[in-house]
């Protein structure tokens, strides 16, 4: 596929194309200072040039791609979950079954995640008549599980971590632990 078009200055434009006053007002991107509006696209195009090297047609290059986004991801999600700072809603639910049923975080990660992919699909049938494969494709069910799976194997490694933060509540949990490492290692 060819993603060139994403790089032409001239035929970005975050507004659009509208024919009346009272369409303009309803885009978002009309709402925003001519400042923002630039600096989200300059953000977009440095986001399309850095990651450029990863759009493939070939299957073995798309697959390795994936492994690495959703390890990086599950290591992200271990960490956030340990720090208590949960910002998406996934985890939340995740961390709110783990609590009330008493499963590991993981396995109510998984489940919690093999949930949604299966609404998804019942959501695709019920709206568009069929499993859009472009929607929930290879790459979502290869997440749902894997995500889980390395957020465990990250668990296991993170007792480090739990020393850092030495469960404060709040920020200041943040700023003790990393106070009390730090004078530790001097």
């Amino acid at each position: 596929m060819d993603y060139r078009w994403l790089h032409h200055h001239d035929e970005c434009d975050l507004r659009g194309a509208a024919d009346s006053d009272s369409e303009k007002k309803l885009r978002v991107g009309a709402t925003l200072p001519a400042r923002y509006r630039l600096y989200l696209r300059n953000v977009h195009r440095l986001n399309m040039v850095l990651t450029q090297w990863m759009v493939s047609e070939n299957i073995l290059v798309n697959a390795l791609v994936q492994i690495a986004g959703c390890t990086i991801l599950g290591f992200g999600i271990a960490m956030e979950v340990k720090c208590g700072s949960v910002t998406m809603p996934g985890e939340g639910i995740s961390i709110a079954i783990h609590k009330v049923t008493g499963w590991p975080f993981p396995k109510a990660k998984i489940r919690v995640d093999i949930t949604l992919v299966v609404l998804a699909v019942l959501f695709c049938f019920l709206l568009l008549g069929s499993w859009k494969w472009e929607i929930v494709g290879i790459g979502t069910l290869f997440a749902m599980v894997y995500v889980g799976v390395t957020v465990r194997l990250f668990n296991k490694h993170l007792a480090w971590f739990d020393r850092l933060l030495h469960y404060r509540p709040g920020c200041r949990r943040y700023v003790y632990g990393l106070a009390r490492y730090i004078r530790r290692q001097m």
